[in-house]
């Protein structure tokens, strides 16, 4: 049970023990036993709205005409009850008003409902002074209870869609984050190609020629061909010692290719 229902069984209960007769074997007249079973279908209309609608999601058509039902409902209570205690009811209207529809239609409704009890008891002034004081706090302490519980349920509700907001940024931000390390990769690979054919390939082509020679003069003269396999030698080292720094960015880039995401992207290409 909300605390919205709470609030209402608690003044539906005070009423019904205000009907009950204060001696045992006393008859009931039909008024007292029409106006507890007004009362019951009062908490009936209650509990039916909550379970049928979340709280804060009643429509406002259907909202509208429960109001106009539980207050004419009351009234009739009210005409058949001449118990003070009776009024008490219209503090519903007030309290749900205000989940409804904000607080100047639960102050609107509260103020006429005591303007209404204040004129019914006009006549015994200042005999029921009391009784119309008790009342408008009763109505005072609704409406700021209502107040509290509105606030409460907007700022949960704001809170969801916070939360709710933060969780699809959170997604997004992991999507970008992978795609720039995608990107970074790429970007990388590519430089590492450029490295390779700017450098590398062109100690492969110089050594190439270089064994060509050696092979041409191998018998013409041995001494040409031994010092074109020496700078065969030398150029073999400058190219280890230029590709050096580029063999970590090489293991990395090999690495990226390995993974599981990688592989299943050319999974398709290899097949091909």
């Amino acid at each position: 049970m909300s605390s919205v229902d709470t609030v209402s069984a608690a003044i539906y209960g005070g009423v019904l023990l205000a009907h009950l007769p204060p001696v045992t074997g006393v008859e009931i007249g039909w008024g007292t036993t029409l106006s507890i079973a007004i009362v019951v279908l009062l908490f009936v209309i209650d509990r039916a709205e909550s379970l049928r609608f979340p709280p804060g999601t009643t429509p406002t058509r259907v909202a509208i005409s429960l109001l106009a039902v539980r207050i004419a409902l009351m009234a009739i209570v009210v005409q058949l009850n001449a118990s003070t205690l009776a009024w008490f009811l219209f503090q519903v209207p007030a309290f749900r008003a205000s989940l409804y529809f904000g607080d100047r239609i639960s102050y609107s409704i509260a103020a006429v409902s005591w303007v209404a009890f204040f004129v019914k008891h006009f006549p015994n002034w200042p005999e029921d002074r009391q009784e119309s004081i008790l009342f408008a706090m009763g109505l005072i302490f609704v409406c700021a209870t209502a107040h509290v519980v509105r606030k409460e349920r907007l700022g949960r509700e704001h809170g969801e869609v916070l939360l709710a907001e933060l969780a699809r940024s959170h997604t997004k931000l992991q999507a970008h984050a992978e795609t720039v390390a995608e990107l970074a990769t790429t970007e990388e690979r590519n430089r590492l190609a450029r490295d390779i054919h700017d450098s590398l390939g062109h100690y492969l082509t110089v050594t190439n020629v270089q064994i060509a020679k050696a092979l041409a003069f191998q018998y013409r003269d041995p001494s040409i061909a031994e010092q074109a396999m020496k700078r065969r030698t030398k150029r073999c080292g400058q190219c280890g010692s230029q590709w050096a720094p580029c063999a970590p960015r090489a293991r990395l880039s090999s690495s990226a290719r390995r993974s599981p995401r990688w592989s299943s992207a050319r999974a398709p290409m290899v097949v091909k």
